[in-house]
C-alpha cells in the first residue's frame, strides 16, 4: 500500500513513507496508513538550482460562488497532476485539484463548472467523482505560465458549448469544430471583448441610476441593455 523510498545522504539514510494521492483519497480513515504515512502529499523536493515562485491560478468555488484569483508555490504537486482530457484536446492544457476531500454530498459541495471541465473529450459526460461532493477546486496552466479569471471564465463557457453539441446529438461533430487550439483563442478574444462591453454599460446604466436619469428596476434595465444592443 506505501512504496518505500530509501534516501541516502553523506551523512545518514533515512528511510521515508511516501504514499500515492490515489491511496490518501480511498483510505482516509484507515489507522495504519495514517500513523506510517499521515493523510498529506509529501512535498515536491526542490533542487538547488530550481526557484520557489508564485503562479497565478484561480479558484472556482462550489455552489455558484464563482471564481477568484489565487497564487500557488511552483512546487505545488498540483503541477505534477495529468491535465484536463477536454483541455488536452483543444490545446490549452489545464490541471486541476480539489481544496478538500471526504465531503457529504449535497447542494453546497456541487460545482458545476469543475464538473464540465471533467468531461469525457467524446462522450460529454463526466466521471462520477466529478458528478457531487466536490468542493472547491484550484485551476491552474499546466505549464505554470499565469492563468487569469477572465481567461478561464471563457474556457469555461467554451466547454459549455461542446456540452450543448452533445447535448444535441451533434457529439461526431465536437472533435472537428471545438478541438482546436486557434478557434479557442478567437473564442477567447471575443468572449474578452464581450464581457468588457457588458461590464462597460452596467457601468453606465449605475451612473445614470446615481444621478436619477434612470430607475433601478428590472425593466428599466433591461429596455436600457436592448436599447445599447439594438
Amino acid at each position: 500500500m506505501c512504496q518505500r523510498r530509501l534516501q541516502k545522504s553523506r551523512q545518514q539514510s533515512l528511510l521515508s513513507m511516501q504514499c500515492s494521492m490515489v491511496l490518501q483519497q480511498r483510505l482516509p480513515k484507515n489507522r495504519l496508513h495514517k500513523g506510517l504515512c499521515g493523510v498529506t502529499t509529501p512535498a515536491h523536493v526542490t533542487s538547488q538550482t530550481e526557484s520557489i515562485v508564485d503562479i497565478p491560478c484561480v479558484m472556482i468555488q462550489a455552489n455558484h460562488r464563482g471564481y477568484r484569483d489565487i497564487n500557488l508555490p511552483s512546487t505545488d504537486p498540483i503541477f505534477t497532476s495529468e491535465p484536463i482530457p477536454v483541455t488536452v484536446q483543444f490545446g490549452y492544457p489545464l490541471v486541476m485539484k480539489r481544496t478538500q476531500f471526504g465531503l457529504q454530498r449535497s447542494p453546497a459541495t456541487d460545482n458545476q463548472h469543475a464538473t464540465w471541465l471533467n468531461i469525457n473529450p467524446s462522450t460529454g459526460w463526466a466521471p462520477d467523482p466529478w458528478q457531487h461532493s466536490i468542493g472547491n477546486v484550484i485551476v491552474a496552466n499546466a505549464n505554470k505560465s499565469p492563468l487569469t479569471v477572465d481567461v478561464l471564465s471563457a474556457i469555461v463557457d467554451y466547454v459549455s458549448e461542446i456540452l450543448d453539441e452533445f447535448g444535441e446529438g451533434r457529439g461526431s461533430d465536437v472533435r472537428r469544430k471545438f478541438y482546436n487550439r486557434r478557434r479557442l483563442d478567437d473564442y477567447i478574444t471575443r468572449h474578452g471583448q464581450s464581457t468588457s462591453d457588458y461590464q462597460a454599460q452596467l457601468k453606465e446604466i449605475q451612473e445614470k441610476v446615481r444621478t436619477g436619469e434612470l430607475k433601478w428596476d428590472r425593466n428599466s434595465v433591461q429596455a436600457n441593455f436592448g436599447n445599447r444592443a439594438g
